[in-house]
């Protein structure tokens, strides 16, 4: 013990003693002197409680209390682990059993379970290997850094040569390559290191913390509290795992830069510029993605300048020498042009051929429901938005200041709103005022539509605290009636709808900092569940929301991508990325919160701190704009097609804001 922090009996604290500690209570967690062991046997409540005694007394009680608090019941903080359910994979107490588990078949006792010592001696050992592969991540990075470094006293040496028989023009360019090669490989290898260090340090505590948990659950554990041990173990393991997994791909895979294309981009920079080298940066590691965040054709390496052009823009492309930005270099990739694009900003699909405009004119029509007679009226990519006008969606029953987190049309034009700050579902007229609202039995995270009928309307929203999903029906646009719920495996944050089926983006834990991301689904009406859909890349995605075509678009903090989707005998997978979209000429995303469709197929996403809406073309990239801009944190939009508006809903506003189309 360390006289900085003496140990003293607890009991005896009580009454203003100190008395040194004799034994200390596995099932209380308290230090005991002499005489209060012997009355710790005595009493009736505590005589069959475990006490160890010096020599082996422990001196850090902190895993203990770990260990007990583990055990402990999620759902039910009074109640203990009891039970295992092989159905959900989850450990369960008797309330959990006798409320939501009461038509599963693999439900385990765990005071009958087999000894699960020789599993807690596993779990150390992986924490050990873990530990061991991270060391030798480190040497793997450490040795590529060398390589980095030695090519990079190439690239220098070799655009000082060729640098040497070109004047002042030239010269200038040669400095700017190397400033930018240098920044690269500083900022690589400065970011990487720092997450690899990162990364050792997490899994050297993690070891630590678990080595000692998992040896006091082994000697001393319950067979409750010895599983729910394990248990944590295991999502420890999983954590670690994915992030040097994440870092193994970027350490062990990552290209060098070499000479010849160092060169090759030097060389043409003499020959080829563009009247928007700016929006371009082809250092990134992808290559068929720019750093803004534009995604190109995986073909057009094999383009000749005056090609990429052609295929990309009408915009002329001069050939005289000139100072373009070196943000245009292909320093990785040996093409002998840099690819140019000369639209501010575009989105284009990453694998396959590119679609030309007449396709994607008639998969417009495919992707739209309804078509929409304009008439006269321009399409929405060509036309402008009027001044807004704000309707209050705040009623008299409203306890705070409305904060809507999500909208949905109604087949009657009407609007269904979230209002994540005083739990209600509310219903606006087409006219944008509340006939009707619903109160919630606790803060929603997000909600979506399922089927649109005439009269009725099917809609579900999730509960991130409870781990559920209700659904409910809305009659002739007006009266809500919660129909069913459906418990999920871990804690929902937003929906997707399709038809008959739902697709959950869970937090694998309900703490909000947590990036393990999960994705489940269930069909609607009929599942009690939900079943899980294997997808890797999405921890850092934030909202998820129905595409065209049968995609999926999933929001991220920076950008907005599209995965396909397969309907596989009821189970929905999730393939290739389609697209994504990050930026608008110099305007970077971030913390983008919804996006919708309208009936012409085109994409409004909002950006929260970017405090805008971007207008994302079906067909034509190169009209991609900022359609609203300098609103105050948008959180939700939609867009009313028959009306000619766009409907906006922000964080901490009692308003509802309509833009109309001019």
């Amino acid at each position: 013990m360390e006289e900085s922090n003496p140990i003293h009996c607890v009991p005896c604290m009580c009454n203003n003693e100190l008395n040194s500690p004799e034994g200390f209570c596995i099932d209380c967690t308290e230090y005991l002197c002499s005489n209060c062991c012997r009355d710790h046997m005595k009493n009736k409540i505590t005589r069959q409680h475990v006490i160890v005694k010096q020599p082996g007394m422990p001196t850090n009680v902190e895993s203990f209390t770990v260990m007990k608090k583990l055990a402990q019941c999620e759902m039910h903080p009074d109640n203990l682990y009891e039970f295992k359910c092989a159905d959900h994979e989850q450990l369960i107490c008797s309330r959990c059993l006798s409320r939501y588990h009461r038509t599963c078949q693999g439900i385990e006792d765990l005071c009958e379970s087999p000894n699960v010592s020789d599993q807690l001696s596993g779990e150390t050992e992986t924490l050990q290997n873990l530990l061991d592969f991270s060391h030798e991540l480190i040497l793997t990075f450490e040795e590529r850094g060398s390589e980095l470094v030695t090519n990079n006293n190439e690239i220098e040496q070799a655009c000082n040569e060729l640098a040497e028989s070109i004047k002042n023009e030239v010269n200038t360019i040669n400095e700017d390559t190397k400033s930018h090669v240098a920044d690269i490989i500083e900022k690589e290898t400065t970011e990487e290191y720092i997450n690899l260090c990162r990364l050792k340090d997490m899994s050297e505590t993690i070891v630590t913390k678990n080595e000692d948990l998992l040896e006091v659950a082994k000697s001393y554990g319950r067979q409750h509290e010895k599983a729910a041990t394990i248990k944590y173990s295991r999502e420890e393991i999983q954590n670690v795992q994915q992030h040097i997994k994440t870092e193994s791909v970027q350490v062990v895979k990552g290209n060098c830069i070499s000479v010849d294309a160092a060169l090759l981009s030097l060389e043409s920079r003499l020959k080829i510029t563009s009247n928007c080298s700016d929006d371009l940066n082809i250092f990134n590691r992808d290559v068929n993605r720019t750093d803004n965040g534009h995604i190109q054709p995986t073909n057009t390496s094999s383009l000749s300048g005056r090609e990429c052009t052609d295929k990309f823009s009408s915009q002329a492309v001069s050939t005289v020498c000139n100072r373009q930005s070196v943000s245009t270099l292909d320093l990785k990739h040996s093409c002998v042009m840099p690819k140019l694009v000369t639209a501010s900003s575009f989105i284009e699909k990453i694998s396959g051929s590119v679609d030309s405009y007449e396709e994607r004119s008639s998969q417009t029509e495919t992707a739209c429901s309804v078509n929409v007679d304009t008439g006269d009226l321009k399409p929405f990519m060509m036309r402008s938005v009027g001044t807004h006008t704000g309707f209050c969606m705040k009623i008299s029953s409203d306890t705070t200041q409305c904060s809507l987190k999500a909208l949905a049309l109604l087949p009657s034009r009407g609007i269904v709103l979230l209002d994540v700050a005083n739990k209600k579902i509310k219903i606006a007229s087409a006219d944008l005022k509340v006939i009707s609202n619903m109160k919630l039995f606790d803060y929603p995270t997000d909600m979506c539509i399922l089927i649109k009928q005439v009269d009725v309307v099917w809609m579900c929203v999730s509960f991130s605290k409870t781990r559920e999903v209700r659904t409910f029906k809305i009659k002739d646009d007006v009266h809500i009636h919660h129909m069913f719920t459906v418990q999920t495996r871990f804690h929902p944050v937003s929906l997707a709808g399709f038809k008959n089926d739902v697709i959950v983006l869970s937090r694998k834990t309900l703490d909000e900092e947590s990036t393990i991301m999960m994705m489940e689904q269930f069909t609607a009406p009929g599942n009690p569940s939900t079943v899980l859909i294997n997808v890797d890349g999405i921890n850092d995605a934030s909202r998820i929301k129905p595409g065209i075509n049968l995609s999926l678009l999933i929001l991220r903090d920076r950008h907005v991508s599209c995965l396909k989707m397969h309907n596989v005998n009821g189970n929905i997978k999730l393939s290739n990325e389609l697209w994504y979209y990050k930026c608008h000429m110099n305007r970077v995303f971030k913390d983008v919160t919804d996006v919708t469709i309208d009936k012409e197929g085109n994409k409004y996403i909002c950006v929260k701190d970017a405090n805008s809406v971007h207008q994302v073309s079906y067909s034509r990239f190169s009209n991609n704009r900022i359609i609203i801009d300098n609103i105050n944190t948008p959180t939700c939009i939609v867009v009313d097609t028959n009306g000619c508006r766009i409907i906006l809903g922000y964080e901490k506003d009692d308003n509802l804001y309509e833009y109309p189309f001019v």
